[in-house]
């Protein structure tokens, strides 16, 4: 017996036609989204976990990461920037070397010292660190837990992000 149902083209059914067309829709939509999240999708990241709206960088320059399943431990990520001008003005830069966030950023950089969450550092070779005394820096703590830090430090059209997260 014969169905009567309507036929697209090439004699295919309008149905399987409708399906693949879908099919192809949502695959685009899954392109589209992880091409985006590839390219500059750290910056959701930083949105997210720390409520920060950095302009668009032009490339990872550098990145290490040793966090866990659960999210908790260091991460490393060094950003170039085509133009540093909007970079510039994104958060409220602190000028001068500060001892603190010096000694923090070390101990997250370097070969570190276990401390209370297990975290050592991420052994980051020295070339790819920033030069403290050149750079502007920002500092935050975690809202949820005031354990969590973030560093940025800008040199130029370049952006160093050191995360330590408990």
């Amino acid at each position: 017996m014969r169905r009567n149902g309507k036929r697209g083209v090439s004699g295919i059914p309008l149905r399987t036609l409708l399906g693949i067309l879908s099919i192809l829709v949502v695959l685009a939509g899954i392109a589209y989204g992880a091409f985006h999240f590839v390219v500059n999708g750290y910056n959701r990241t930083l949105s997210a976990n720390w409520e920060l709206s950095l302009p668009d960088y032009a490339g990872v320059a550098y990145e290490a990461d040793d966090s866990g399943w659960m999210g908790d431990g260091d991460r490393y990520h060094v950003f170039r920037y085509a133009d540093g001008t909007a970079i510039g003005v994104a958060v409220g830069w602190q000028s001068g070397e500060d001892p603190a966030v010096t000694a923090a950023v070390r101990e997250v950089l370097g070969p570190g010292a276990a401390d209370g969450c297990g975290i050592s550092g991420l052994n980051v070779p020295e070339d790819e660190w920033p030069d403290f005394s050149a750079c502007r820096w920002f500092s935050a703590r975690g809202a949820d837990d005031a354990r969590n830090e973030l560093y940025l430090l800008l040199d130029g059209n370049t952006l160093y992000v050191v995360e330590r997260f408990f």
